[in-house]
């Protein structure tokens, strides 16, 4: 395995990328939407200081929320926990926020940095992963207004990873970050 190394005057660092993961990035700065997406949820994860983690974590559903047309930015829900989780500038994926929901829905303890008010006016693509329940991935948007309008799902077999298999294609959409 080779490695590329980059010093980074601004942050006062190396940057080390083996090239196994080479092709990861290459998708994220310009590959198409899904490969992109992909290569989003496949980096390794720095996580925050604080980190929340679910009280109760039976379930076996995450679920992954894109704006639409982008890949470079994401919320993941887990049980109680929401995660707002960005690709910076050097490539790295960092969770910069997380919120703790009741049953309701509202936030009861939060950590990190908030995402902009923006984001509430977004249309998302969800992929809810059950592998490990149902083996399948349901996929579709949800619209400004909160409403889910489900596109597809696919099951799992064994000659494919979960991450080649819940990144889909959506019909139309178009990547607009990379």
């Amino acid at each position: 395995m080779e490695l590329k190394w980059q010093w980074e005057k601004n942050i006062s660092a190396v940057l080390v990328k083996s090239s196994d993961k080479i092709q990861l990035y290459r998708s994220l700065e310009s590959g198409n939407l899904v490969d992109a997406r992909k290569a989003a949820v496949l980096l390794p994860r720095t996580e925050l200081n604080n980190p929340l983690y679910p009280n109760d974590a039976r379930g076996a559903t995450t679920y992954y929320y894109f704006p639409e047309g982008e890949a470079l930015r994401y919320y993941t829900q887990f049980e109680d926990i929401k995660s707002y989780i960005m690709i910076n500038t050097y490539g790295l994926k960092e969770v910069v926020y997380q919120a703790r929901t009741d049953t309701t829905g509202n936030v009861v303890e939060e950590s990190g940095t908030k995402p902009s008010k923006d984001d509430l006016n977004k249309t998302y693509i969800y992929f809810a992963d059950t592998i490990f329940a149902l083996g399948k991935v349901e996929y579709g948007k949800v619209e400004k207004n909160g409403a889910m309008t489900k596109i597809g799902d696919k099951i799992f077999s064994e000659s494919n990873t979960p991450v080649e298999s819940f990144i889909q294609e959506i019909p139309d959409e178009i990547r607009v970050d990379g």
